[in-house]
């Protein structure tokens, strides 16, 4: 009788992966299949041809978009920078990091403070930072 139906009883139990749609992160929308290190070889790509705020902006959604996909936070169309500040208020260095790199994020892209390749170098430095401990 297992034998039989066995199969039937444990088809439905599997869980199919659900396929993931474009997600859209501070207005702009990323395709279902762009990782984080696609968004920041963009970034590197912006940088070098001299558009570091445009760069500084796309390795902010990199950081978004890879803590995202680690669980860490929960991407939403409708979050802020700020909403996804306070999903890390409790993880003490990724806090202090991440308030630093939001901070400049937000100086640059909606202060319009021209950024320099300082600026940049430090940008990207505090992103690699960040999840170098982890591997």
């Amino acid at each position: 009788v297992i034998w039989r139906y066995g199969p039937r009883l444990f088809s439905g139990r599997r869980k199919k992966k659900k396929k993931r749609g474009p997600r859209i992160v501070l207005g702009e929308t990323l395709a279902p299949d762009q990782t984080a290190a696609d968004l920041l070889a963009q970034a590197d790509g912006l940088a070098r041809d001299g558009n570091l705020r445009a760069a500084i902006r796309k390795a902010y959604i990199a950081l978004l978009c890879e803590l995202g996909d680690r669980k860490i936070i929960s991407l939403a169309q409708h979050k802020t920078n700020r909403d996804y500040l306070n999903a890390v208020r409790d993880k003490g260095s990724l806090y202090t990091s991440m308030r630093k790199l939001t901070n400049t994020f937000e100086l640059h892209w909606y202060g319009f403070v021209s950024a320099g390749e300082a600026d940049w170098n430090e940008f990207r430095n505090g992103y690699q930072k960040i999840f170098k401990s982890d591997g």
